[in-house]
């Protein structure tokens, strides 16, 4: 008995920490809303939760593409909120959000170094520039 339930206990750990999500054109509601720990996206590239994320500039004279939480939920941010995403922000969830009828999409919830939390539709925010992938010239002389 005791060796069944170490081996559902090991089992159960190696489900658990592994939850992967990748990049699919479609999503749909038998996805697992969050809990996901690893996101891969379109262009292959790897967020992961307690990873820092780096953040553009707006694509319009506000983020399109990145919502601030306030009382309501997430909300799309005024020009006067634009400086809260300044500094280091760290990745806190990877999660799928929407509804049927506007479709399913994969989200990071990221939060800053005041606790301000922020949500990310990753695979718009990416080409827009408003979160950035590619490390700049000296970045690369610094790593």
């Amino acid at each position: 008995m005791k060796k069944n339930v170490f081996l559902l206990l090991i089992l159960f750990g190696f489900s658990s920490f592994g939850q992967e999500l990748n990049f699919k054109e479609d999503f749909d509601k038998s996805y697992k809303r969050s809990d996901y720990k690893t996101y891969i996206s379109k262009d292959s590239i790897i967020f992961r939760v307690n990873d820092e994320i780096k953040i553009g500039a707006p694509s319009d004279l506000t983020f399109k593409y990145i919502f601030i939480f306030q009382s309501l939920g997430y909300l799309k941010m005024s020009v006067a909120e634009n400086r809260q995403l300044d500094g280091k922000c760290k990745i806190i969830a990877i999660s799928i959000a929407g509804s049927k009828a506007k479709g399913f999409f994969p989200y990071i919830q990221i939060a800053n170094e005041s606790g301000t939390f922020f949500s990310v539709e990753i695979e718009k925010a990416i080409p827009s520039g408003e979160i950035v992938t590619k490390l700049s010239e000296n970045e690369i002389l610094e790593a």
